[in-house]
């Protein structure tokens, strides 16, 4: 058990290393700030997301990136997170929702010292409102034998690959609903799956082999920048129930 948590933080360390390649020189980088509702500066990009449909990421160029970093965002008035010489690296994701709201993801990656730090920020604009409030969720528990379609849960079936005589369900929360709600404690009829939503920010559920040979893979989102992506299988002993049989972590990307 000791030599699996050492191998996952070695492996963690890793990833990090590498993320952070181009902040490493160690001087204050320049802050470019980022208006919203203005022209783009010289050295910030835009990159349309590949996960939210008509979403837009903010980045600093790469060749830019070494010197500069986005410091202070803004959308005309309203300042959303403010800039700091700590401030290694910032990227923002800007998402239209389908009532006119607009939602605003700010992830920082900062130093102090030789250590390093990863911070998702979220903000809502209504569509009559003026100003920007913090992203607040409610947490919706998710027993997978029985959850449907709502307003909130969206199940997407398709074909298993490895069972063919079984599907695959994916439970996400709606766009329209995904600064109000995520999926917290998942169940399978009497048997918790996962229950931990201390700093949730987006969960996904997967359930593969139907309901002989169950496989179930969670992936979630945190504060701290981090993605959980933990697939459990059913077993019977040592106790009966779901255990995790492996998990992958990974940092939040650049721009999604």
């Amino acid at each position: 058990m000791n030599s699996v948590v050492f191998l996952q933080g070695l492996f963690l360390f890793i990833i990090l290393s590498f993320k952070y390649a181009d902040t490493v020189p160690g001087d204050i980088k320049d802050p470019i700030e980022l208006d919203l509702s203005d022209e783009l500066p010289d050295k910030v990009k835009i990159i349309p997301s590949v996960k939210f449909s008509g979403g837009s990421n903010y980045l600093v160029m790469k060749k830019h990136r070494s010197t500069h970093t986005i410091g202070a965002v803004v959308d005309k008035e309203n300042l959303l997170v403010n800039s700091s010489e700590e401030n290694m690296g910032r990227y923002v994701l800007v998402v239209p929702i389908g009532d006119g709201s607009r939602y605003v993801r700010v992830v920082t990656r900062s130093r102090t010292g030789s250590n390093y730090f990863t911070a998702v920020d979220e903000f809502i604009k209504g569509p009559s409102n003026f100003g920007y409030s913090r992203v607040s969720r409610i947490s919706l528990d998710l027993d997978i034998l029985t959850q449907q379609s709502s307003n909130l849960i969206s199940i997407d079936v398709f074909p298993d690959p490895y069972s063919p005589q079984s599907v695959t369900a994916k439970f996400t929360v709606n766009k329209e609903m995904m600064h109000q709600a995520v999926i917290g404690r998942v169940k399978y009829g009497k048997y918790v799956v996962n229950d931990g939503v201390e700093g949730l920010i987006e969960r996904s559920v997967t359930w593969e082999g139907g309901p002989d040979d169950p496989r179930i893979t969670i992936l979630s989102l945190y504060k701290d920048g981090m993605y959980y992506e933990i697939r459990y299988v059913f077993e019977t002993e040592p106790d009966e129930g779901f255990h995790n049989y492996s998990d992958k972590i990974r940092l939040i990307h650049s721009y999604e």
